[in-house]
């Protein structure tokens, strides 16, 4: 009897286990103002279709994929930023596996502008070119959004975890006020347990729904920093998302290092709408507490993947979306170089991500605003004794106020597919399972490359310590070149090795210098014309160079 029972439980698990075929998250690729594809994963070939509509009732029908082990199924014939659910379904035998029911999204029709500012000095030495400076906004971060408050015609939704009042900054609370009087549907969440005087000074008709953060442990902050404006527009380049790291206050503004990034693309205000409607309750002026989702409540109900001015942007929100794995996933994902420069890290297993990262060759670099910020001692020095030198506390710099970025970013000097990780999601469990919090991730060369000169921004006042070491006064010359580069640097760095790579990190050339000289020459007359890099360490330090050959 024994014998049999155990059969039967072995037989029971099997059919769990050969359940189970779909191994992936759905996603979208190729998408257009059309549609796209719907992609995934099965742990073997199977019959793959998907059920979609506009609804989640999936009311259009099925597709089908055909007998593969990576389907990839086209929605065709849509509209400009048309939101389609979708459900991936795949079939074994008599074994059938459906996954989650998720929404996505077409291209827009807006031009994918993004405008990315810092509020503290950036360093254009690092700008891969004169087009593509980084722009700091000195004390004039409220201004600037005061102009795209002035700007909406039509409705502005409003996600703020602190709204300061017209003390130390310019009237943004005034500004909402007069865009309602001027008739734009104004809507407003807010978090409790902070100041927010600027709410206090919000005309008393305007709509706002405020975060039950008193019922902490189970909810936690409403920590965003959003305005969108004009979502649902006629005019597809007027609706914009406003996002980052930056609270509305003084210290914020002015001091704090922070963030904003600004996208101009329909799809994507439609989907931070989502979100908002979702701790809202309702799509019209009137909140609906009965339904209204905070925190853990929330579902994963908003689109991931975006084409935004031909570009491949995500976006999560949290605690429903899973962020600490997308975090992750693009330490894990970095061919090259990881640079996290953010204000706490608190997560072991995002500490463990970038030892590994570091172990298997890649160049990790870490700031963090303090050791223990967050009660991080721990995970900062496990990630010290691997790093060293590589690892940053920012309050030991001659800089003022507190690092608050959440951001990193990698393959900023090389790599075919180089991508920034910014939002208000900091690098903890609270923010993970708690705290309402966004997150978006673009790959993209020149914005990746307008962070990476905030990031040196923020080291140039220790230009002479170790992390820059003695590659501070290198030079590479001439650059375009046609016949060799020069390598030019102090004398007494300690040159190891000297390598040239192509675009995709392929090594074409290594030098081991068998004598320390000044200057290294490189001849490159046998290389076709294109671009290239120069990678140079010396003690553990490395530093890159694009260059280009005639």
């Amino acid at each position: 009897m024994k014998q049999w029972t155990l059969v039967l439980l072995l037989m029971v698990f099997a059919d769990l286990s050969l359940s189970q075929i779909i191994t992936s998250r759905i996603s979208a690729e190729n998408i257009s103002t059309t549609g796209f594809s719907v992609k995934w994963n099965n742990n073997q070939v199977a019959n793959s279709f998907i059920r979609y509509g506009f609804t989640p009732a999936l009311e259009l029908g099925t597709l089908q994929g055909g007998n593969t082990q990576s389907p990839s199924i086209a929605i065709s014939g849509g509209f400009a930023s048309q939101v389609y659910y979708a459900q991936a379904v795949a079939q074994v035998g008599n074994i059938i596996h459906q996954s989650d029911t998720l929404p996505f999204i077409t291209a827009s029709n807006s031009s994918g502008d993004i405008r990315v500012y810092f509020n503290q000095p950036v360093n254009i030495a690092y700008a891969n070119s004169t087009d593509n400076q980084a722009t700091r906004l000195t004390n004039s971060i409220d201004d600037t959004l005061i102009a795209y408050i002035n700007r909406a015609q039509h409705s502005i939704d409003i996600m703020v975890y602190n709204l300061g009042s017209a003390a130390g900054i310019s009237d943004i609370s005034g500004a909402i006020n007069q865009a309602f009087l001027n008739g734009r549907a104004i809507r407003v969440v807010y978090n409790e347990d902070t100041g927010n005087a600027g709410i206090a000074e919000l005309h008393p008709d305007i709509p706002r729904l405020i975060s039950p953060e008193s019922n902490f442990p189970v909810y936690g902050i409403m920590h965003n920093k959003i305005f969108v404006f004009d979502a649902f527009s006629s005019n597809a380049n007027r609706s914009i998302v406003w996002t980052g790291s930056t609270n509305l206050t003084t210290q914020q503004i002015n001091t704090d290092p922070n963030n904003v990034i600004i996208v101009q693309d329909q799809s994507l205000a439609k989907a931070y709408t989502m979100e908002f409607e979702e701790m809202w309750g309702s799509n019209t002026l009137t909140p609906n507490t009965s339904i209204s989702r905070f925190g853990p409540d929330k579902k994963d109900n908003t689109p991931h993947y975006f084409n935004i001015g031909g570009r491949r942007v995500e976006c999560y929100f949290s605690p429903s979306d899973g962020v600490n794995s997308r975090i992750i996933q693009a330490i894990t994902e970095a061919q090259f170089d990881v640079t996290v420069n953010t204000m706490l890290i608190t997560r072991n297993d995002i500490i463990t991500s970038l030892i590994q990262s570091h172990n298997n060759g890649k160049d990790v670099k870490v700031i963090v605003n303090h050791p223990n910020e967050g009660s991080m001692q721990v995970q900062y020095d496990n990630l010290n004794a691997t790093l060293g030198y590589r690892l940053m506390n920012y309050s030991a710099l001659p800089q003022s106020g507190t690092l608050h970025h959440k951001l990193m970013f990698a393959d900023a000097f090389m790599g075919t597919n180089p991508y920034v990780l910014t939002g208000s999601h900091n690098w903890s469990t609270a923010a993970e399972v708690r705290n309402d919090e966004n997150t978006l991730v673009i790959y993209d060369a020149d914005i990746v490359n307008l962070y990476l000169q905030e990031f040196m921004g923020r080291l140039g006042a220790v230009a002479s310590s170790d992390y820059y070491s003695d590659f501070s006064s290198v030079s590479v010359y001439p650059n375009p070149t046609e016949n060799s580069i020069n390598i030019s640097h102090a004398s007494n760095a300690e040159i190891s090795v000297i390598q040239m790579l192509d675009a995709t990190g392929a090594l074409l050339l290594e030098i081991i210098p068998s004598q320390q000289l000044d200057t290294h020459t490189l001849h490159l007359s046998n290389f076709a014309s294109g671009v290239y890099f120069i990678k140079i360490m010396s003690n553990g330090v490395v530093h890159m160079e694009k260059i280009v050959l005639r």
